[in-house]
C-alpha cells in the first residue's frame, strides 16, 4: 500500500456537540468511507446518547503512514479521532 486516502467525518451528538474524525482507507472510495464512519460511530454510542453522521468527505491522499497501515490491513480501515471523540 503506497497511498492512503483520508476522509473528514463529522457527527453531531445528541447534546449538539460535534465529533470530528478521519476515516483512512487504502482506496479513494467515498461510499465505503461513509459506511465505515457509520459503523465506527455505532461503537462510540453510550446510552442514552445518539450520534448522527453529518458528513464524510474526501480530504486528501498521502503516502502510506505506518501508524495506520496495520489497522487498514487487518480491518480495511483506520480511524483517527480528532475533536469531541472519547479518549
Amino acid at each position: 500500500m503506497s497511498q492512503q486516502y483520508i476522509f473528514d467525518a463529522y457527527a453531531i451528538k445528541q447534546d449538539a456537540t460535534l465529533m470530528h474524525f478521519d476515516v483512512i482507507l487504502a482506496e479513494n472510495h467515498a461510499t465505503r468511507a461513509f459506511q465505515v464512519a457509520e459503523l465506527w460511530l455505532q461503537t462510540q454510542v453510550t446510552a442514552p446518547q445518539k450520534l448522527t453522521l453529518k458528513s464524510c468527505n474526501f480530504c486528501h491522499s498521502s503516502k502510506a503512514n505506518p501508524r495506520f497501515t496495520q489497522a487498514i490491513q487487518q480491518q480495511g480501515y483506520a480511524i483517527l479521532p480528532l475533536e469531541g471523540c472519547a479518549p
